[in-house]
């Protein structure tokens, strides 16, 4: 019972321990990016692509925030275009406009953020239009007013359609850049990461078989299937593993059995679009007595078991058919590597 309760504390422990160290969470969106002169551009930010691209109400939700714009600078007494805007449109008709002063704006500092604007080459002026219906933001960076006039005039619906007339390709990446040249639009660049892996990997834990703890060690061949955010979607593999067990008793361990054990399996994402995302499978395979020394199994029995993988931390939950009559219970935890 003691050994029961001392595994259950280790699975429970463990993930709380390594969340701890790390409690943000990232979330993945798409962006189509158009850039116009000089470094004035626009940002369309949407859960996938394939949303931004199927996006109509982009160019008369843009006409009506300049002209709230507008409207808002001419009673100002500055005159001076924020450093920061933010432009909320309910889906009730309501709108919002927060405009955020550089004497503000500069109270905080963000060193990633600020190496963000400078690899990007964005302009000082930020202005964002968020679209609470569609979840669906849209950013103009710009330098000063003059530049409201070309955001006025651009046709945001005709950059949409160009994208659209490539669906089968811009769905793929997570960023699509494309620039207005002569009344039309060209692309610029396309960003995706997505590459399939095949690793070797040291596999070591402990497991519960029936209330007797054995240490794991083993090796694993994976192969790793990820998606365009570099998020892994699945991965599966064979993996062989050493249980051992100790004999202690007198107050001393007497000896050491083995057994080695040989199973496939196969993890899902459960979440792909989150960096701290969780993976569930299952496992199967059998377990032999290893041949050097005296395993605790005679036979050989078969293994089931399911997965839970968090943070790299995989837990183990399945039973050792030994026989007919009897099946052991397992419960294990294996470490990352």
């Amino acid at each position: 019972m003691k050994h029961i309760l001392w595994m259950c504390w280790v699975c429970i422990a463990l993930p709380f321990s390594s969340v701890a160290e790390n409690e943000d969470h990232l979330t993945f969106n798409d962006t189509l990016v158009i850039k116009l002169t000089g470094q004035t551009q626009v940002r369309i930010i949407g859960e996938s692509m394939l949303k931004i691209i199927a996006y109509t109400r982009a160019d008369s939700l843009k006409n009506i925030f300049i002209n709230d714009l507008n409207a808002a600078l001419s009673k100002s007494e500055s005159k001076q275009l924020p450093v920061k805007v933010f432009y909320l449109v309910h889906p009730n008709g309501n709108r919002r406009l927060k405009m955020k002063q550089e004497e503000y704006v500069d109270e905080t500092f963000e060193l990633s953020r600020e190496e963000y604007v400078m690899t990007e080459n964005l302009p000082k002026h930020e202005l964002n239009l968020f679209d609470l219906r569609t979840g669906i933001v849209i950013q103009f960076y710009v330098n000063d007013t003059s530049d409201l006039k070309e955001i006025a005039d651009l046709n945001l619906l005709a950059a949409i359609n160009f994208a659209l007339a490539n669906k089968k390709e811009v769905k793929r990446n997570y960023r699509y850049d494309i620039a207005q040249r002569l009344g039309g639009f060209t692309e610029v660049k396309k960003y995706r990461i997505h590459y399939e892996t095949i690793e070797m990997t040291p596999v070591a834990g402990i497991t519960l078989v029936g209330n007797v703890p054995a240490p794991i060690v083993g090796a694993a061949l994976t192969y790793n299937y990820r998606n365009k955010y570099n998020q892994e979607i699945f991965e599966t593999g064979i993996k062989m593993s050493g249980y051992f067990f100790t004999d202690f008793s007198g107050g001393k361990f007497n000896k050491v059995y083995s057994n080695t054990g040989y199973d496939l399996f196969f993890l899902m994402n459960a979440s792909p679009r989150s960096k701290d995302s969780f993976s569930y499978g299952v496992e199967g395979g059998f377990i032999t007595k290893s041949p050097k020394t005296d395993g605790v199994f005679k036979g050989n029995p078969g293994y089931f078991g399911f997965l839970l993988e968090y943070k790299g931390f995989q837990y183990s939950f399945g039973f050792i058919h030994y026989s007919k009559q009897q099946s052991i219970p397992t419960i294990g935890v294996k470490l990352p590597f």
